[in-house]
């Protein structure tokens, strides 16, 4: 039974992937995060002895394949977004230093109470009441590191991820943490070979990837971005510019 729960409310099509991608894509405003709830609630089945027990007739399928496209396209062009990146790495830089300069007790509470307050609200205003801190005051000064130009493709090779894996080691030998952040965006469209969602077909149980052409030709993302303190980036900027020159062949 907790299967599934599990299946049902957190798995690939659960409801709160379901939620989360309709509730974003209606306040940002974009499109890409709709789908056909309505078909997918029509079309899901429980078989009390299946395997899996949750799945899909054969009717649902585009509607699964709407569903995944559309959460690809929003962790590509909206989760993924190059200003959306940034803006997350210098959140988590202040949510580091907060947790630095805070009592264990205060952010690890025992009380439940206690812990419903740690909220974004106790964030913002840590930011506001501690304006000098050098992470804080990137936020509030809006003095955010810009991307460089230099990017990898959605979908880079093997040999393309070895270079870049290659200009990271290069840059911490070379440069201060401080002054660049090496973003890595990466997402499977499924777990290909452990996927929860099923289609029923002549009886039997079939993985979607294995049913759809669409589904299984999607690939991965791993897209891969520099980006530099406004001090530093053009000299970063001819960094990697040159190293990737150089391993070109010029």
């Amino acid at each position: 039974m907790d299967s599934i729960f599990t299946t049902l409310l957190t798995g690939e099509a659960g409801i709160d992937r379901m939620d989360y991608l309709l509730r974003d894509s209606y306040f940002l405003g974009v499109a890409y995060g709709k789908f056909d709830l309505e078909r997918l609630f029509e079309t899901i089945l429980y078989r009390k002895n299946g395997e899996p027990p949750i799945m899909w007739e054969e009717g649902g399928q585009h509607a699964l394949e709407q569903f995944i496209l559309a959460r690809y396209f929003m962790f590509l062009e909206v989760y993924f977004h190059k200003t959306r990146r940034i803006l997350d790495y210098h959140l988590s830089q202040v949510i580091k230093e907060y947790i630095k300069n805070t009592k264990k007790e205060e952010f690890y509470p025992t009380d439940i109470d206690e812990y419903i307050k740690l909220n974004d609200i106790v964030i913002f205003n840590w930011i506001l009441e501690n304006k000098e801190n050098r992470c804080a005051k990137r936020i509030i000064s809006r003095e955010f590191f810009r991307k460089i130009e230099k990017e990898s493709r959605e979908h880079p090779t093997d040999e393309e991820i070895f270079l870049w894996d290659e200009i990271e080691k290069k840059m911490k030998d070379n440069f201060n943490d401080n002054d660049y952040y090496l973003d890595k965006a990466e997402k499977s469209p499924l777990k290909f070979e452990k996927t929860d969602i099923s289609i029923l077909l002549n009886n039997k149980s079939v993985q979607l990837p294995k049913r759809s052409a669409l589904v299984n030709s999607l690939k991965p993302i791993k897209k891969r971005r520099i980006y530099a303190d406004k001090d530093k980036i053009r000299e970063i900027e001819e960094f990697v510019k040159n190293f990737f020159k150089n391993k070109n062949g010029g």
